[in-house]
Formats: structure tokens, sequence, C-alpha cells
């Protein structure tokens, strides 16, 4: 019914299963429970007259959702924070029918076709991740490519690992 997620002897959450997933009280936990893992990606928090976007290494900038505000607080303007996306929010099916839903860019390390669904293990904004895509999509090793992200289900953590949404 429950599970309590531990790190070093301490207590980081404890919650059931589908709780744990979808709202991890932290990085540790969002990083422990998912197979494959959540991909992270290290930037900052930037608000301005736009609304709110994530930037990182590479140019990669996205307009963060306005349902984030109340989350982020009040400004400053400018905050250190952790991108979180699940493999299977990037590329996906609901990903790709959002309305607006951003994209990000990388270069394809590695697929892995697992049947019904392909791994894709890519470099985006110099850090590695995964995409899990439906077994139609077609790349390679080497290859350019663009995946659109199912905001609803992504994370942002603050530089101490801590949840902001």
């Amino acid at each position: 019914d429950r599970i309590v997620v531990m790190e070093g002897g301490h207590v980081r959450q404890i919650a059931d299963p589908m709780k744990l997933y979808n709202h991890p009280a932290n990085r540790f936990v969002a990083g422990f429970i998912g197979v494959p893992p959540m991909n992270f990606i290290p930037g900052r928090v930037s608000r301005g007259g736009g609304g709110a976007r994530f930037l990182a290494a590479e140019g990669l900038d996205l307009a963060l959702p306005d349902s984030w505000a109340g989350a982020l607080g009040a400004p400053p303007s400018d905050f250190k924070a952790v991108f979180g996306i699940r493999p299977e929010d990037i590329g996906s099916a609901a990903a790709n029918a959002a309305p607006a839903a951003p994209a990000v860019a990388g270069v394809v390390d590695v697929v892995e076709p697992m049947g019904a669904e392909t791994y894709v293990y890519l470099k985006v904004a110099g850090e590695s991740c995964i995409a899990r895509t439906d077994s139609s999509v077609r790349c390679r090793v080497g290859d350019a490519v663009s995946f659109r992200l199912f905001m609803e289900k992504a994370h942002l953590f603050a530089e101490d690992g801590r949840a902001i949404v």
C-alpha cells in the first residue's frame, strides 16, 4: 500500500507507488522510482514579461507552463534548478498530441528497439537522456532528432533537490 524511500538511512518520502512516481518529494525519489529512470537536466529558471522559462546548456530554452507560476513563487527573476522528465514523456503520443508542446533537440547515442516501444538514448543540453518512444520512431546513431515534451508530467527541482513542481 505504501513504500518508504530511504537514502543514507534517512526517510525521503512515504507514499503509495503512484504518488511516488507522479509526485516525488525530491530528486532522489524521482530518480529512484521508474525504469528507465527520470531524465534530469540542470539549468536555471528565468522569469520575465513573457512568463517563466527553463534555460540550460547548448541553447535549451523551454517555456514553462503557466500553471507552474504559483509553485515558482515570487521572483527572484533567476534561480538554478533541475528539469526532470520521464522517458515516456519525451516523444510520446501524448507529447505529440499536446497543443504547443515544446521540443528538445539532441543527438542519438543508442537506439534500443524493445518490440512495442523503442528506447532512444540521446544527448540533450549536454546531458544523457532517454526517450521511450513508439516502435514506429526510426532514427540511427548520430542522427540529430527533435522530440516533443509532455510538460503536464514534467518536474522541476530546486538546486538542493526538493521538488518545486
